[in-house]
């Protein structure tokens, strides 16, 4: 029943309006498994794919188009005050690497862990196996995947630390 209600989430997703009717999306989601604390907007043709843990903070914002790659191997947390710009992906699933005949081996999963207050730029790319502490800025475009301190903005292909944010 689960599996046909996230499918009924990712086709309302498709047509609801963007950037309203939060709180039927979120009864959606939560209807379908996925673990939202209060006040989470998601934003139009969000999506979430295969199976595995979600948990997203109060107060977080989702933007237009992320997709949440799952694998039951691992889980995707993202804290409280997080920003998510348009078209981020969460990828939690990879590959052991095979020989010759297929280089993709046995399949794996790596959780992924964002901290509170993150902002997260467009189009950015998290990989699993990926921490990311708290008050982070990642650049849009960035593909994340390492660990990330606290406190910082991060850039790149793959992301790095380019400037440090004072802790208040």
């Amino acid at each position: 029943m689960t599996k046909i209600l996230l499918h009924l989430f990712n086709l309302l997703s498709s047509i609801l309006p963007y950037t309203s009717m939060f709180a039927l999306k979120r009864a959606l989601a939560k209807s379908a498994g996925i673990r939202l604390e209060k006040n989470v907007r998601l934003c139009g043709r969000t999506l979430f794919l295969g199976a595995g843990d979600v948990f997203i903070g109060e107060n977080t914002w989702v933007g237009l188009n992320n997709t949440f790659y799952r694998t039951q191997l691992a889980s995707i947390r993202i804290g409280k005050k997080c920003d998510l710009g348009p078209e981020v992906s969460f990828v939690t699933g990879s590959h052991e690497f095979g020989d010759a005949t297929r280089r993709a081996g046995v399949g794996t999963g790596g959780n992924i862990e964002i901290g509170d207050g993150c902002w997260i730029g467009a189009r950015v790319t998290i990989l699993g196996n990926v921490k990311i502490g708290s008050g982070v800025m990642i650049a849009a475009g960035s593909v994340v995947t390492k660990d990330v301190p606290p406190n910082c903005m991060i850039a790149g292909v793959p992301a790095v630390v380019k400037k440090e944010f004072p802790d208040e």
